[in-house]
């Protein structure tokens, strides 16, 4: 509880004095979730994302449409935070017990839990968006679909970390 109540902290400190949050300290999912909001992983996912609402469900181009920039737009502003945060939370209460898998915060382990952590948390966001604002039935086939294109842009997102590193 304490945690969450310091990471609720930490986010409104970050939205209203966002000029006065520098970090010393970065992890993974930082880098990860900066990344998430730039043109190529958008532009991939959205696309991406459209072929397999068009696919795996019965909405019609006009109604794929909306529902994909819908829950892409919901996802990026809700979800930005817990996926910058959830790769500290892997290194403060799962990586410290786990000594072969935590031997710093930039390790393959680290990167593959930040990237599972981040398509999980889109997956769920625009799930339950297409499952309580345009009333999908077929929610759980959907999911897993729905899964493999939010896993096309992390992986974008993720590459252009290599492609252009953060300094």
């Amino acid at each position: 509880m304490k945690f969450f109540l310091l990471l609720l902290l930490a986010i409104l400190l970050n939205v209203f004095f966002s000029s006065l949050a520098y970090a010393n300290v970065v992890w993974p999912s930082l880098y990860l979730a900066g990344r998430t909001i730039t043109w190529a992983p958008i532009l991939i996912g959205l696309t991406v994302e459209y072929f397999f609402i068009r696919r795996f469900t019965d909405f019609e181009t006009k109604k794929a449409v909306i529902a994909v920039i819908t829950m892409n737009a919901i996802s990026a502003l809700v979800g930005i935070y817990p996926i910058a945060f959830s790769n500290l939370y892997w290194e403060k209460y799962i990586g410290e017990h786990i000594a072969t898998l935590s031997t710093g915060s930039f390790t393959p382990t680290a990167w593959a839990i930040t990237l599972f952590v981040a398509v999980l948390i889109n997956t769920l966001i625009e799930g339950l968006v297409l499952l309580w604002g345009f009333k999908l039935k077929n929610w759980k086939k959907v999911f897993i679909w729905l899964a493999c294109a939010n896993s096309i842009s992390i992986l974008v997102a993720y590459l252009t970390i290599y492609i252009d590193p953060p300094y």
